[in-house]
């Protein structure tokens, strides 16, 4: 069973790092860090996410395959995106959206996380 939880939101920080804080400039570069498990008793093979992006237009991004987890591993994923408009927006991300790990659930492979881009 893969899952997949939100652990931050934010902006890329002059040191590189990321700032979670739910509210960012309208020039600044984003950041989601987000964990995936796997919370099922066998290996899960290869698999994928992909995520909407809040970028001007919107973006689907999707990833290139991904190695396989152990059970009870998990692992942590950043990634950042630019092209921001100001309002409230929503990063979502789902996990093996087109079934390639056989799972008893499939409730637990989506979540997002809703931040501000400020008007300045």
């Amino acid at each position: 069973d893969v899952s997949v939880e939100m652990v931050a939101i934010g902006d890329i920080n002059p040191d590189g790092a990321c700032e979670a804080k739910g509210i960012v400039h309208p020039y600044a570069r984003a950041a989601a860090k987000f964990r995936v498990h796997n919370l099922g008793t066998k290996e899960t093979g290869v698999w994928y996410y992909s995520a909407v992006l809040p970028a001007q237009g919107g973006y689907q991004f999707v990833s290139q395959a991904q190695p396989s987890l152990m059970p009870g591993s998990s692992m942590d994923i950043f990634i950042t995106f630019d092209q921001l408009t100001p309002g409230i927006h929503n990063f979502s991300v789902s996990v093996d959206a087109h079934n390639h790990v056989y799972e008893i659930s499939e409730i637990n492979n989506a979540t997002g996380q809703t931040f501000t881009v400020l008007h300045y």
